[in-house]
């Protein structure tokens, strides 16, 4: 995530479903270290788009 962050700056992250569990919970930890939002598809709870779009 680390190296997502310095080269892509992305806005926020979202976790497919497909990801396997263990990977996805440790790319949503790495996530919340570096302070960048991130979201799981597998929550079933839908994002406020427009906020993650700003």
């Amino acid at each position: 995530m680390k190296e997502i962050a310095t080269q892509y700056r992305p806005d926020t992250i979202v976790m497919s479903t497909d990801l396997n569990t263990k990977i996805a919970d440790r790319y949503m930890n790495e996530c919340r270290q570096l302070n960048m939002p991130a979201y799981s598809m597998r929550s079933g709870r839908i994002p406020d788009l427009n906020a993650l779009l700003r």
